[in-house]
């Protein structure tokens, strides 16, 4: 029984624990999304500099890849998307090594942040807003390089 209890604890604390919003995340399994509509949260347990990396596929219903996003963490903290930016974080992300990620879209802007603090409000400009204004829907998936990703669920609705 204790051996069982100690395998929980510790499970719960490598993996963080599956609440019922929240769903396990699994590689290469698409899921549709509106990033405008629906922020993303994401849970993850990698400390800085473990090299571990989120990394999500945006595609669309029709099968063209729009890009990615990757939050890596190296030092500094390095956000990455797609025909766009690769950059540092305007804003460090707290020390806690639980984070949960929220990303969202607006017309004009990525917003990322971390354990509710914004760390990045990236303006989406020109040839990078033409190829991220996708209406609706798309299929996202968590890559089989995401290292990091352990659970999503649909974020707090932004005002």
């Amino acid at each position: 029984m204790l051996r069982t209890v100690l395998l929980v604890i510790v499970l719960e604390a490598t993996l963080g624990t599956v609440h019922a919003d929240w769903t396990a995340v699994q590689r290469s399994h698409g899921i549709t999304w509106d990033l405008q509509r629906n922020p993303l949260d994401i849970t993850t347990t990698s400390a800085y500099g473990s090299n571990n990396e989120v990394l999500l596929e945006f595609w669309t219903t029709h099968s063209t890849l729009i890009g990615f996003i990757k939050i890596h963490f190296e030092e500094p903290f390095m956000f990455h998307m797609s025909y766009c930016v690769h950059t540092t974080f305007t804003t460090e992300p707290p020390g806690a090594v639980a984070k949960t990620w929220t990303i969202w879209k607006t017309e004009d802007f990525l917003i990322v942040e971390c354990n509710e603090v914004e760390v990045l409000r990236y303006a989406l400009l020109d040839d990078c807003k033409e190829r991220w204004d996708v209406d609706g829907d798309v299929f996202l998936y968590f890559s089989t390089y995401d290292t990091a990703s352990l659970q999503y669920r649909v974020g707090k609705i932004i005002p």
